[in-house]
Formats: C-alpha cells, structure tokens, sequence
C-alpha cells in the first residue's frame, strides 16, 4: 500500500510520475541474482534513484537480516521475512511503497551445528564400539 504526502502543492505530473514509479518498484527491480522474493540468499539492489529523477531512500523491518543498503545476513536459526519500504521523492511530492522478502536459514551454519554434535557417542549409539557395531 502506498501514501502520498505533499511538502507542497504539486501538480497532476508530479502525482502521476510518484504513482507509476511507485507501482514500479517491485521485486524483480531489486532482485540481484535472487530468483524470488521467497527464497533470498544473496544481497539485494536497492536504488537509490529511479528514471526521470525520482529519488528513493530504503528502511529494513530487520536491520539484522538485510540491511537499508541490501545486504542479506541470514539467520542462524530460522527463516525472516522482512519488508522493506522505499520512500519516493520527486518535485516535492513523497510516496511509499514496500516490497517483501523471506530470507531463508543459513544452511552452512545449521551444517556445521549438526556436525558438530557427531559425537562418537552420538555416532555409535547403542553399539559399544567401532569393532563391533550391531545393525
């Protein structure tokens, strides 16, 4: 969803170049080299300007997850979805638009947290030792 706020009056042309370019900013803008909003691994491109001189600032729910500048930092423990909110500026006129993304658990350190519980106990069981395993 997006509002308009005016730090002034600003004509129909203003309004209709926020509005399209608000509509614009969609996933496939920011994406980088993510295929989808539902599976981020990798850092995202937020613009900083759009065409026709439209200025855009970003703002993270979860700094920690990607940051205002899009940098992905998955988690170590679980999936995030975070929502990211431009905000337009053009001819005095400002807009917001949101985009949002789930940034799945980091799987090399889930990996290396199963490995490290690969305990010799852990790994033989119930069997008393490596000479003599029972299947």
């Amino acid at each position: 969803m997006s509002y308009t706020v005016f730090e002034r009056d600003v004509d129909s042309a203003t309004i209709q170049a926020l509005s399209t370019a608000a509509a614009g900013l969609k996933f496939d803008t920011i994406k980088g080299t993510n295929t989808s909003s539902g599976d981020v691994t990798d850092d995202l491109v937020l613009p900083s300007s759009l065409t026709g001189g439209i200025l855009v600032s970003w703002s993270s729910s979860n700094t920690s997850v990607v940051s205002n500048s899009g940098v992905v930092t998955p988690s170590a423990s679980s999936s995030e979805t975070v929502v990211l909110t431009a905000v337009l500026a053009y001819n005095g006129g400002i807009t917001t638009s949101t985009i949002t993304v789930t940034v799945p658990v980091d799987s090399g350190v889930l990996a290396q947290l199963d490995a490290d519980e690969l305990t010799e106990s852990a790994i033989l069981g119930i069997n008393p030792s490596a000479s003599s395993v029972i299947f």
